[in-house]
């Protein structure tokens, strides 16, 4: 299995994942349906409702003036009659004279207004009178209708039925109105009886529901013609959003990606090296099998580089690498560890001899010319190997062993490999002098600080600078700080050593300002192993008390890995340092392991983007991808973006079009001693000259 296709990242880890993107158009669509089935059924219920009592007060309102008109006329011509039919049973009613005549004339005085049946009651709720003769002599005594209406109150319902008597016909399937109203007669108002009037309202009912029907159709339509235009838009918004999200997730696995590989050559780095280092360690102690670590350093590798320039030498790594993996099983991890430093990590040995196999085979792969450009390059390897599980060893042990192999390889005449035995680690290495010679370098005043300019791309003006440190040695000259550096955090030195470059930056940026330069901000690296010590804050403070500087004339600079150890405390310290107006930034952003969400949440105010990513913006649609996500995600979170290692003039025009808010790098300004950049700071830090220079260049080129 190759690096691509096995454990691509530590088993736990803590990306950030994109959810499944929100269907926003099916939501839409669903929702809007739901919403206008659900209008029409409220709006064909409330019409209904709004229509039925509307059509019962007009009808009631009717009936009562109906009644009215009828009480007078009734009363008047057969009061003594109704009066007296109380005392009468049903067939002395129904034969009655006065019984027919009342009938006709009602009739006759209803016909055009749909009165289908008239009932007369006395005030004990006997049935004097009634259109059905079937239902004379029936009482309605205790009845709520007709107890209401006797006390003066107009009581109407209306009622569907399927079956009922008009006079002497039989009706179906109507709508009718019943209305109970008091007949008032007399000088003094008194109510003398109760009259019962039921209205056949079908027809009138019938137009209600048409009418409610044709609306119903054009809320409907109405609303049909807005979710179409609605869904359009929404369809068309959907499609933006899913692209975006495709992008944002592109972007994302790119960012996940560099988070657990080397940008330059793609191989597994450090932090995914020693998750695969342990496992195949569990496994080979679970199933009694050996593990061998190949440490591979480049020979003469830096004279290659100075001689050839970065580009050349970043090329060549990853033609290196090419051959390295090309030399192991795919089951095997080849990972990248800093500079021109390789791993293998040989999985499943049953004995050493393959692991000396692999080891010669990449040797005499590596001496094979590489063609860089037009030049010939040959380059040589030595390799240190470490076997587990020879003795009770840690990842970081094996590594260790392996380290001292390859030193032991290198002295003895390089291109070549060497098994780690306990005598190797007896043996002196560069960094073991390096060491000795570190101790007393502060005292001895070898220490120094260069300043190294930052330049706002808006404005081309010099806006600060970052305080590197550099060690005259003083046999060997300058040492890299990348040699350096790793041995104080080794041996502990880093602390002291760490704070007297705070101390020195803070000093001297501040007698630059008493001197009346305008202020600018120190930028100042802090080791992860500062960061974790309890009085680091307390450092700092006093610091700045000490050498009088504003608190906000200083930033400093956290490594992802040192940021990310304790993130709880680290967010609490990193509040208090800037509620005193320290600003913060996140430097070599994207070769650590860190979450987004972590990032996030990191009260910082500045991401710089390592010097890998920037080598190869030129030669590297990718890595361009990268960088524009890395600039998207800081203007999303409205941080200052600082681009480091810009050499060219194309590096530095792409970054100006992708609006990064600063740069610096070799093609700006080298690091320079403290005279030579003050001289340059009193000069006003202008290079306004140099971006036109590009311009002018790019222009004729």
């Amino acid at each position: 299995m190759s690096f691509y296709n096995y454990r691509s990242k530590p088993e736990k880890s803590n990306v950030v994942y994109y959810r499944p993107p929100f269907r926003l158009l099916r939501y839409f669509t669903i929702i809007s349906l739901a919403t206008m089935l659900t209008a029409n059924v409220v709006f064909a219920i409330w019409f209904s409702y709004i229509s039925a009592d509307k059509l019962i007060n007009n009808e009631e309102r009717n009936n009562v003036a109906l009644a009215n008109t009828l009480s007078n006329w009734i009363w008047t011509n057969y009061g003594g009659f109704l009066s007296s039919a109380a005392r009468l049973g049903k067939e002395e009613i129904i034969n009655h004279k006065m019984t027919a005549k009342l009938d006709q004339g009602l009739v006759e005085r209803t016909a055009a207004l749909n009165i289908i049946k008239i009932k007369i009651y006395t005030l004990n709720g006997y049935t004097v009178f009634s259109s059905d003769m079937s239902q004379v002599a029936a009482s309605k005594k205790g009845r709520h209708a007709f107890e209401q209406a006797k006390s003066g109150q107009v009581i109407s319902k209306m009622a569907f039925r399927d079956k009922i008597y008009a006079r002497k016909e039989l009706i179906e399937n109507r709508n009718i109105l019943s209305s109970y109203i008091p007949i008032i007669y007399g000088k003094d108002k008194q109510i003398v009886a109760v009259l019962e009037m039921y209205k056949d309202v079908s027809n009138l009912t019938s137009d209600i529901r048409q009418t409610r029907e044709k609306i119903i159709i054009a809320v409907a339509t109405g609303l049909a013609i807005l979710f179409t235009i609605l869904f359009f838009v929404v369809k068309r918004a959907d499609s933006i959003i899913r692209i975006y999200n495709k992008e944002q997730q592109y972007n994302t696995a790119k960012i996940e990606h560099q988070a657990y590989h080397d940008a330059l050559t793609g191989l597994p780095n450090r932090v995914l090296f020693l998750d695969r280092l342990e496992h195949a360690m569990i496994h080979a102690k679970t199933e009694n099998l050996l593990v061998a670590l190949l440490f591979i350093d480049l020979d003469r590798f830096k004279q290659v580089n100075d001689r050839l320039g970065h580009e050349s030498g970043d090329a060549l790594l990853v033609e290196i690498s090419k051959r390295i993996r090309d030399c192991t099983r795919p089951a095997d991890t080849v990972a990248r560890l800093s500079g021109d430093e390789f791993t293998v990590v040989l999985e499943g040995l049953r004995t050493i001899d393959l692991a000396m196999s692999f080891a010669s085979r990449i040797i005499q792969a590596l001496e094979k010319p590489v063609t860089i450009g037009c030049n010939k390059v040959s380059i040589s390897c030595s390799i240190g190997i470490a076997v587990y599980p020879f003795e009770d060893d840690t990842s970081q042990t094996l590594i260790q062993k392996a380290d001292s192999a390859m030193y032991y390889a290198k002295k003895k005449g390089k291109n070549n490999y060497h098994f780690y035995s306990p005598g190797t680690l007896q043996t002196s290495s560069p960094e073991t002098n390096l060491e000795q010679d570190l101790i007393n370098a502060l005292d001895k005043n070898q220490l120094e600080l260069y300043y190294q300019p930052k330049i706002n791309l808006n404005d081309w003006k010099m806006l600060g600078m970052e305080a590197l440190l550099r060690w005259n040695h003083p046999t060997k000259g300058y040492i890299s700080p990348t040699e350096f550096i790793p041995i104080l955090e080794e041996n502990g030195l880093i602390n002291k050593v760490g704070q007297w470059v705070i101390e020195e930056a803070c000093r001297q940026n501040k007698e630059w300002i008493d001197s009346g330069l305008p202020p600018l901000r120190v930028a100042v690296n802090i080791s992860s192993i500062q960061l974790n010590r309890i009085d680091f804050t307390d450092t700092v403070f006093s610091t700045l008390e000490k050498t009088g500087l504003d608190p906000g004339h200083l930033e400093l600079e956290l490594t992802e890995s040192g940021l990310l150890t304790d993130i709880d405390a680290n967010i609490e310290m990193f509040k208090q340092l800037r509620e005193r107006g320290i600003r913060l930034a996140l430097d070599d952003f994207g070769t650590g392991y860190s979450s987004l969400s972590y990032i996030c949440k990191l009260p910082i105010d500045v991401i710089k983007i390592d010097r890998e990513f920037i080598n190869q913006i030129s030669s590297n649609r990718e890595t361009r991808s990268v960088v524009t996500a890395i600039l998207s995600f800081a203007h999303g979170l409205r941080l200052d973006v600082v681009a480091e290692g810009v050499e060219t003039s194309e590096q530095l025009l792409f970054l100006n079009a992708m609006r990064c808010t600063y740069a610096q790098g070799f093609l700006l300004s080298h690091p320079l001693p403290v005279d030579e950049f003050e001289k340059l700071y009193r000069a006003g830090g202008n290079f306004e000259h140099l971006a036109e220079n590009i311009r002018k260049e790019w222009q004729t080129g």
